[in-house]
């Protein structure tokens, strides 16, 4: 999305407005905040399953997003994440010289951006496949659970506190 508004032009609003990036901003913080606390409610939520005495310890997989859940999931923090749109905004301007058509050479480093992203992320989901009896285990689901939960909540604390010590413009 944002390798797009970077090509057409429309991530240089939140480059030249300061209010449309904190408005950006602040709505991260609240995604990140949320996303932090629905997965401290998924470990809590696991610690509350009773384990019977033949209980392997390993959770089902129905608990897992759906592919529509997982990707909305995936678009609203891409879209949320002002980070990504400053890369598009400062990363590929710089390698678009000023004889060069800016849209063509933009679309170029967007693909090559995205065609590495979908490679990285094929692989990351290769790995986790192979390794899957792991991640399956209560325990560590718990661990992970929390751990996560914590790092997003302090991630939307910190961005929130940015906006609040730089002002809204």
């Amino acid at each position: 999305m944002h390798a797009t508004a970077s090509v057409i032009g429309l991530s240089t609003v939140l480059a030249t407005s300061a209010t449309a990036y904190a408005a950006l901003r602040a709505a991260g913080a609240g995604y990140l905040l949320w996303l932090g606390f629905q997965s401290l409610l998924g470990a809590v939520r696991a610690n509350r399953t009773l384990a019977t005495p033949f209980d392997s310890g390993v959770t089902a997989a129905t608990d897992t997003l759906g592919r529509s859940a997982a990707y909305r999931q995936g678009l609203l923090s891409n879209l949320l994440n002002p980070k990504i749109a400053v890369l598009f905004l400062t990363l590929l301007p710089q390698f678009v010289g000023p004889s060069e058509p800016h849209a063509r050479t933009s679309l170029q480093l967007a693909l090559a951006f995205i065609a590495v992203g979908l490679l990285w992320w094929r692989l990351t989901s290769w790995l986790f496949g192979s390794i899957q009896g792991v991640l399956r285990r209560r325990w560590f689901r718990t661990a992970l659970e929390s751990t996560t939960g914590l790092v997003l909540i302090a991630l939307g604390v910190r961005v929130a506190f940015t906006i609040w010590r730089d002002g809204i413009p």
